[in-house]
């Protein structure tokens, strides 16, 4: 995701103000590299990760950041809900002027929450895809041996809707060994007075099943909750900086996905 403000590109994820590295890792995928050719001779071992729902709160964005740049991931994950009014220009600039340096030296990739739309048109204005994948809401892009795709929950994305057409022909060309995905609302939730959402989970889980996606990340719900099912890993981010969901024993944190030349494993980092 190209920076429109100028200077570099990319950026962040979901932690805690004191971070203290990483609990609760979990291998969720593993596979034999032997079978994925790689002519390149490039490393496919790689981390990145994963956060969202920014909105409020700048002070815990601002030690998100910190620690980000401590961890050094090669790419970020922002899965929407940067700002709380998304036709405030006031909560734009609040917003960069928190990555700023950060912004610039890390690839940063996000989709639009539901606090980032408006009639003013800010976040487009403000990002740009990597490339001409898609359009300038939903994306796509390779890093080593995966392939990541950006969606917008937010405009139409049910099957025969323009996107879901974009998504099914994305995926099929893909060669990647590995497939994420990442969008703001989740199939699947344990937060109070909210439930599975049974348009989302009828227009992507079975394509995700049948075309071996490897894990989705979503917001939005603002606690973290990680659930496999059928294969398809799905990893809902604690919230950064936004009110905690209520429900019992949650904090921030971080995702914090490293794909190793056996398997792939999911970190929950306080």
């Amino acid at each position: 995701m190209k920076n429109k403000m100028g200077g570099g590109v990319f950026l962040p994820i979901l932690l805690f103000v004191l971070w203290s590295g990483c609990s609760l890792a979990e291998e969720v995928f593993r596979y034999n590299p032997a079978l994925v050719s790689n002519s390149s001779g490039e490393s496919r071992v790689f981390n990145f990760v994963a956060y969202g729902d920014t909105e409020k709160r700048p002070e815990v964005h601002k030690e998100f950041v910190e620690a980000i740049l401590d961890m050094n991931p090669e790419l970020v994950l922002n899965t929407g809900d940067l700002v709380s009014r998304g036709d405030s220009k006031r909560d734009w600039d609040e917003f960069w002027e928190i990555i700023g340096e950060l912004a610039n030296e890390i690839p940063y990739y996000t989709v639009r929450g539901n606090h980032d739309t408006g009639k003013r048109n800010y976040y487009q204005e403000r990002f740009a895809p990597p490339n001409d994948s898609g359009t300038d809401l939903y994306y796509s892009f390779d890093h080593k041996n995966a392939h990541f795709i950006a969606l917008d929950t937010n405009i139409p994305y049910e099957s025969g809707s323009t996107q879901h057409d974009w998504l099914v022909k994305d995926l099929s060309t893909t060669n990647a060994q590995h497939v994420f995905v990442f969008f703001h609302h989740p199939l699947f939730s344990i937060r109070k007075r909210r439930s599975n959402n049974e348009r989302f989970i009828t227009a992507f889980h079975e394509l995700f099943v049948e075309r071996g996606v490897r894990a989705a990340f979503c917001g939005h719900d603002h606690l973290y909750y990680r659930t496999i099912r059928d294969g398809v890993t799905y990893a809902t981010t604690a919230a950064g900086g936004a009110k905690l969901a209520d429900v019992d024993t949650l904090t921030y944190r971080i995702l914090k996905t490293t794909l190793g030349e056996r398997s792939i494993t999911l970190s929950s980092c306080l």
